[in-house]
């Protein structure tokens, strides 16, 4: 929590890096480097009274500009403090000998609830680097950051990976599914016993896994430096693939049993078949329309030398479609199947 505002300071400072704060804190006494600097900011190292004491004079320094605790601590984010919860705002209290206004009514949590409830406020900033990357694009006001946190699991080898590259855990799990569909270690395991020249001893198998681990370190390092450079790029992507995804499952009828709003208007009109009828011709107007822009990003990849990203199962083979050679969304033959020639149209 406070490695969070630590880094949310610095980085506000352009130029202001964290080996520039580690010899700042040198100059106090204390025995940091960059990466202590880097582990604090990814919530992996604890602060003692003492370095939480002098960080906010520490951080004046390093980013030439008044910094003081509260800085430190967003006061409207629910924060872990043992087992209990309280405020950011009740936190900076504590810390400055004021009587907490909310610390006595904060309830003692469920140990899972409390763990998945800190996991949840740190997500912020995973999330705020996905989108920088281009692999989430929505709209912050509605991204449900529960659902990124239960959507992947941070495991020994995620943490391990994000300490070697320098980059946050959760971005690294979410990551692996983006690149190989699957977590990093699963990737691994895969591409080991995929080897016909594993064989058996333990020694030769362990060499093998961390040789493997380091080639998929050097393909996750060269996937962010890619987004990084094109962000906006993959953004229009994973934007064109959502949509793409949510019109399929419209096509196939899914929504409108899944959709409570459409759901009762099926229930309300005097012809739900209609109601079908209308989401399928709707939905594959929209999704060849969708696949036009795809081809296009497919082609700005091309352009750029950038390998095509894996893709949701079932997505269409792009290089396979007509529909590049196609000047409309819907050919004629199509448009007479879906939605019945013209002078059928006209004698209903």
């Amino acid at each position: 929590m406070v490695g969070e505002g630590v880094r949310r300071v610095r980085t506000a400072r352009k130029g202001v890096r964290q080996d520039d704060v580690a010899k700042v804190a040198r100059s106090y006494g204390l025995n940091w480097d960059y990466s202590r600097v880097a582990a604090l900011e990814r919530g992996e190292k604890a602060i003692s009274a003492e370095e939480l004491a002098l960080l906010p004079d520490i951080l004046s320094i390093a980013c030439t500009r008044p910094v003081k605790l509260p800085d430190l601590i967003d006061p409207d984010v629910w924060v872990q403090v043992g087992a209990r919860i309280m405020p950011g705002s009740d936190l900076v209290k504590k810390y400055a000998g004021q009587a907490a206004l909310r610390v006595q009514a904060a309830q003692r949590a469920p140990d899972e609830w409390t763990r998945r409830s800190a996991e949840v406020m740190r997500a912020w900033e995973d999330r705020d680097r996905l989108m920088r990357l281009g692999a989430i694009v929505e709209n912050s006001d509605h991204f449900d950051l529960h659902a990124l946190v239960g959507l992947v699991t941070v495991g020994l080898t995620e943490e391990r990976t994000a300490r070697r590259i320098g980059e946050r855990p959760l971005v690294v799990a979410y990551l692996s599914r983006v690149l190989w569909g699957r977590p990093l270690g699963e990737q691994r395991d895969r591409l080991v016993s995929e080897r016909v020249d594993a064989g058996d001893d333990p020694a030769r198998l362990r060499a093998l896994r961390g040789r493997v681990t380091r080639q998929l370190i050097d393909e996750m390092t060269a996937e962010i430096g890619r987004r990084e450079a094109h962000g906006d790029l993959y953004a229009k992507l994973t934007r064109l693939v959502a949509k793409w995804t949510w019109q399929h499952h419209r096509f196939h009828g899914v929504l409108a049993a899944s959709d409570p709003e459409l759901h009762q208007f099926r229930v309300d009109t005097d012809n739900p078949a209609a109601v079908d009828k209308w989401l399928t011709n709707t939905s594959h107007r929209e999704i060849d329309d969708i696949e036009h822009e795809l081809i296009d990003v497919r082609d700005q990849f091309r352009e750029l030398g950038l390998p095509w990203p894996l893709m949701p199962a079932g997505f269409p083979d792009l290089d396979m479609r007509r529909l590049a050679e196609l000047s409309e969304p819907l050919g004629e033959g199509e448009a007479e199947r879906i939605w019945g020639r013209t002078d059928d149209r006209e004698q209903q």
